[in-house]
């Protein structure tokens, strides 16, 4: 009996299993930095109101005399806000702004200094605690602003270097154009066609000649309807002829009358109507000269 052996095969490494990527997004430097100038904006709000707290129960007991003592710490707070968020793109601009910045420190340092100190020595301080309470708290002051203007460039440079993001347009879905279904073409058809001879047209009938009486009736009743074309140079000078002796009408009123009637313009009326007085004036001087030629010459004795 023969038995079969299976052989074992070369064993193939397991493979090690690949982590999926890791599906967390690395923090945003941009938000961690909004974030940090939020928490460093409330130190210095902190350091604000405990310098305005003491400033105010320092001053005199009034409404007038509060508000005086409480302004220099809530100038310094808009000022640092201000040089924080602005930016300034001219150096003079800058230095000019730096150098307002620092008076107005340090004119808010000296008072909140006065008024920080008489406060704690009325309250039971020492003189070392009465002179070193008030640095603590214009050195916050000083600390949050530096690191305000700090955080508000880092910031400020961030979002310009960020790259623009353009909206994504998903791609719209490929929709297969419509196929027009083709007409099944109907198989030829033989017709058997019986050719026929060509009927003959009928001859045409020959003209009849127009006979002479025909071709001189027709010429004469052209001649009749042909009229003779006049100028409108010759029924306006028709028109003045017609003129009697005692018109008395100017020449403007002749053309006025008579031009529209041949269908001509006033100048070229005009120039027509003293070509006529021309013509007029001469037959007028040439009148007496046929006469006196045809009178009797008398003949002396």
């Amino acid at each position: 009996m023969i038995s079969s052996v299976r052989r074992a095969g070369p064993e193939t490494p397991e493979l090690a299993e690949v982590p999926p990527p890791s599906t967390v997004r690395p923090p945003d430097p941009l938000k961690r930095l909004r974030r940090l100038r939020w928490g460093v904006r409330a130190s210095l709000t902190l350091g604000v109101l405990a310098s305005l707290a003491a400033n105010v129960l320092h001053a005199e007991p009034s409404l007038v005399g509060r508000c005086i003592a409480g302004w220099p710490p809530v100038a310094l707070l808009v000022t640092v806000e201000l040089i924080s968020r602005v930016p300034v793109h001219h150096v003079l601009l800058s230095i000019a702004r730096w150098v307002s910045t620092s008076a107005v420190a340090g004119i808010a340092a000296i008072i909140s200094y006065q008024h920080m100190s008489g406060v704690a020595a009325r309250y039971g301080e020492s003189a070392m605690s009465s002179a070193l309470v008030p640095i603590s708290v214009d050195g916050l002051v000083v600390v949050a602003s530096v690191c305000l203007v700090e955080v508000g460039g880092r910031i400020r440079a961030l979002e310009e270097s960020a790259p623009v993001s353009l909206p994504v347009v998903e791609d719209s879905p490929v929709v297969p154009a419509p196929v027009d279904e083709v007409a099944p073409v109907p198989a030829p058809v033989t017709v058997d066609v019986v050719e026929t001879a060509p009927e003959q047209a009928p001859e045409p009938a020959p003209k009849q000649a127009a006979t002479s009486t025909q071709r001189t009736t027709r010429k004469a009743g052209t001649a009749h309807s042909r009229k003779p074309r006049t100028s409108k140079k010759e029924a306006l000078t028709a028109y003045l002829d017609a003129i009697g002796p005692d018109d008395t009408r100017t020449d403007a009123e002749l053309i006025r009358t008579y031009a529209p009637l041949v269908g001509l313009h006033e100048n070229t009326a005009r120039r027509y109507l003293a070509s006529w007085r021309a013509a007029q004036a001469d037959v007028s001087a040439d009148a007496p000269s046929v006469e006196s030629a045809d009178a009797p010459v008398a003949v002396a004795a």
